[in-house]
């Protein structure tokens, strides 16, 4: 299957989103760890 760049990206932008929403629905926070750990999940979650 091989890794596939725009697929990855394409699924670390989705998690991004996902924090985006979750801290605006929590009404406070920092999205910096977690958009690191969506860099860093992005390949493993295919």
């Amino acid at each position: 299957m091989g890794l596939n760049y725009y697929r990855i990206l394409k699924r670390v932008r989705e998690a991004r989103k996902l924090v985006i929403k979750g801290i605006t629905a929590a009404g406070s926070g920092h999205p910096g760890g977690s958009f690191s750990m969506a860099e860093i999940m992005g390949m493993y979650v295919l």
